[in-house]
């Protein structure tokens, strides 16, 4: 199943909290799209938000309200309504506007609570923003290179993990804003003498926090129970490790051209599939039943590949 619109790549799933047949997606097309599928299984693109400067790069849904989302665009995050009726709602449409980065944000997440956003950016930052306020609380360190991702442990509101450029993935404490843990893959994947980028582009945790996932440029995929820094590498991939996803309790794991659904001890792949219907994967979101696969066509227009967990 094919899901087509956009114009340009897709670079961000979410799937709605409230509802599995409900899903949204970022494209470098400076639009947003939400899509909703029938009683037949079939996604159609419902709203589309325009009007944007530049690429759309992040989207997520608020946890505890319905019909609320939120997006990242340049340096600022963008709160929405999705009451409204009309097929189109402008960027100026939003309900909240907040300029947190002077740089572009590379990623957001919303807490358990739905009181606060996340954010990483091209600087290195990462920081919080608090949304009952709207003040913007910038951690005091930061990520040596582009920081990549952010995401809340498994939900929990007080942990927060972090991906970059620079090699490594962090665990934070959001309220003190401290570093409580780190994995570095520079000094675990050969140092110097590594010959292919080890990025930290993807994060994932299962729903209980008892599992964490980084993937890497070089293809690795580093898992652990709570503590990054215990990682180990059970390399699947050939190329970078674009994605991550927990269906259920079972690890997904996607690179530019190929998805691997992992055991449950996740100590090795059950399944590789091809992806043959994108000539470039981007980003993944999964449900219990389903991966969702972002990217983009032969033809360079966006589109999402949705493809059945079946082992």
């Amino acid at each position: 199943m094919f899901l087509e619109g956009h114009k340009s790549p897709v670079i961000d799933i979410a799937i709605d909290h409230h509802s599995n047949s409900r899903l949204a997606t970022a494209s470098e097309d400076c639009t947003a799209r939400v899509w909703s599928a029938s009683g037949d299984g079939v996604y159609k693109s419902t709203k589309a938000l325009v009007g944007f400067e530049d690429a759309v790069v992040a989207v997520v849904w608020h946890p505890a309200t319905t019909e609320r989302l939120f997006l990242s665009c340049g340096g600022s995050v963008f709160l929405f309504d999705l009451q409204s009726l009309a097929p189109l709602i402008k960027a100026s449409d939003a309900l909240e506007t907040w300029k947190v980065s002077d740089v572009e944000i590379n990623s957001i997440q919303i807490n358990k609570k739905g009181s606060e956003i996340a954010w990483c950016d091209d600087s290195g930052a990462v920081g919080i923003l608090i949304l009952s306020t709207g003040k913007n609380r910038l951690f005091r360190m930061k990520h040596a290179n582009i920081a990549s991702k952010v995401l809340y442990k498994g939900g929990k509101d007080g942990e927060l993990l972090s991906g970059s450029y620079d090699g490594s993935a962090l665990i934070w404490d959001t309220k003190k804003g401290a570093i409580t843990d780190t994995l570095d893959l520079t000094t675990r994947t050969g140092g110097e003498n590594q010959t292919t980028p080890v990025f930290v582009l993807s994060l994932a945790a299962s729903p209980d926090a008892k599992k964490l996932a980084a993937g890497a440029g070089d293809g690795s995929v580093w898992q652990s129970s709570t503590r990054l820094s215990n990682a180990k590498d059970f390399s699947a991939h050939t190329g970078p490790v674009i994605g991550l996803a927990y269906a259920g309790q079972r690890l997904v794991s996607c690179s530019l051209h190929q998805l691997c659904i992992w055991k449950a001890d996740e100590k090795e792949v059950e399944k590789t599939i091809d992806i043959k219907d994108l000539e470039k994967a981007n980003c993944i979101a999964a449900t219990s039943t389903h991966v969702l696969i972002g990217g983009f066509a032969k033809d360079g227009k966006g589109r999402v590949v949705v493809l059945p967990i079946e082992v």
